[in-house]
């Protein structure tokens, strides 16, 4: 899931729309499309399920790796996807790169576009996100006051 993708769908009529991401918005109006609400509501959840989201992904790359070892583009693919979670997944990410998987340095790096070099220590990873934490999680705290 993506901030960007909403799962929205219009009605026939194209007079109303709804998020099969956030079914509980109900029916919104198409010619006022609620943005801001959509971007609230995918603030307010996007932590707990970018975590979720994030270890499924972890779990299939890992399984991956171990059945299908001489397959590097499939491997790398399941990789890329952890990336795609975006900077909801960061505190996950971090947790992985603590209990030593520096394979994960690059999708930070990927995520934080270059900000966290891809070829950051442990050490240096740790004490980047120690600084910065907060400037990448401030959109998620502002939602939920």
């Amino acid at each position: 899931m993506t901030g960007a993708d909403f799962g929205l769908k219009r009605s026939k009529d194209f007079k109303t729309v709804t998020s099969d991401e956030f079914p509980e918005i109900g029916v919104m109006k198409a010619d006022a499309m609620p943005y801001k609400k959509l971007w609230k509501q995918w603030l307010n959840v996007a932590p707990q399920r970018a975590r979720q989201h994030f270890e499924d992904l972890h779990a299939q790359w890992q399984e991956i790796k171990t059945s299908r070892p001489a397959e590097d583009s499939i491997i790398r693919g399941a990789f890329l996807k952890m990336g795609h979670l975006d900077v909801a997944a960061l505190p996950a990410i971090i947790e992985k790169v603590e209990a030593g998987e520096n394979a994960m340095i690059p999708v930070l790096s990927e995520i934080t576009n270059g900000k966290l070099k891809e070829t950051a220590t442990r050490e240096e990873c740790l004490a980047w996100w120690t600084k910065n934490k907060d400037k990448w999680l401030a959109p998620f705290q502002q939602a939920t006051r």
